[in-house]
């Protein structure tokens, strides 16, 4: 299969000279798939007699990324969740990537929970395109008017301090208050190097609360 695709880019250049390289191809193949077996190689040093499956999993994580890192605002749930699906490579239910991937990856914060900055930039990010698309509409000024109720804020664990006590600094300026679950793909980490349990690291670092019959935690 890597050979087909070194071919089919060489015959796309048109002058015979393959634009992407094996080791390359080999290695976006690994990424986006998974492996059932064979650790054989081939004279150009590609494994041999391994067969590969699509991990659509790791292609929407992926893809996500990509998505937050397309604009410095938070994404609409509602667009966020569209523009994914249409970016996945495969149709039908299968293929449609779970908000459930995202967990360590994004926050699902409320509008009411942006900061008065954030709803200015997505206002004028809204009205701009509103201009664009129709010069005749107006926006909504950033009044919240038909505006998405939750929004998705890019938060990967992977960039966040290693120290749990600016960990936890920074999560809370993110959010004041958090759940269990929404808490615990950002500090499992945390408890595993302390040889703990995300509940021990919880009851340390922060002060528990109940937010309508929800048990929730807040800053210490």
């Amino acid at each position: 299969f890597v050979k087909e695709v070194v071919r089919r880019s060489a015959e796309a250049e048109g002058d015979g000279t393959a634009c992407l390289d094996a080791t390359v191809v080999e290695h976006c193949l690994r990424c986006c798939s998974t492996t059932s077996s064979g650790d054989d190689d081939d004279d150009d040093g590609s494994s041999v007699g391994t067969a590969l499956r699509l991990d659509l999993d790791r292609i929407a994580l992926i893809l996500a990324h990509h998505l937050f890192n397309s604009q410095t605002t938070p994404w609409e749930m509602s667009k966020f969740e569209a523009e994914w699906q249409r970016l996945m490579p495969c149709v039908g239910e299968q293929s449609k990537p779970s908000i459930a991937l995202l967990a360590g990856v994004a926050l699902q914060i409320s509008r009411d929970q942006l900061s008065p900055a954030v709803i200015r930039a997505l206002a004028d990010k809204t009205n701009g395109r509103k201009d664009e698309d129709d010069e005749g509409s107006k926006g909504d000024g950033g009044s919240g008017a038909g505006a998405s109720d939750i929004y998705l804020t890019y938060l990967p664990e992977h960039r966040l301090p290693t120290s749990p006590e600016k960990r936890f600094e920074l999560l809370f300026r993110e959010k004041v208050s958090w759940t269990a679950d929404e808490m615990e793909p950002y500090i499992q980490r945390l408890a595993d190097e302390a040889g703990s349990s995300v509940e021990v690291v919880l009851m340390k670092h922060t002060l528990s609360a109940e937010d309508d019959s929800v048990k929730v935690y807040v800053k210490k």
